[in-house]
């Protein structure tokens, strides 16, 4: 009866460190996709904020010719 249960313990050891390590792992990259993606949507936030800043004085002037 010992042994089934030392043998259960080490396979629950071996599946707990195998789905421990596919969760860090997952978590690494989803994290990481997750700063990528924010990195990027900020770029573009301030790009488009510089953009409107240079652009707006062309815009009004657009405005009042036409």
């Amino acid at each position: 009866m010992g042994i089934i249960k030392f043998i259960l313990g080490i396979i629950g050891a071996v599946l707990g460190l195998v789905f421990g390590i596919i969760g860090t792992v997952l978590g690494l990259v989803f994290g990481l996709l997750g700063l990528v993606l924010g990195v990027i949507f900020f770029v573009l936030l301030i790009v488009g904020v510089v953009l409107l800043i240079l652009l707006s004085p062309i815009l009004i002037l657009v405005a009042i010719i036409f």
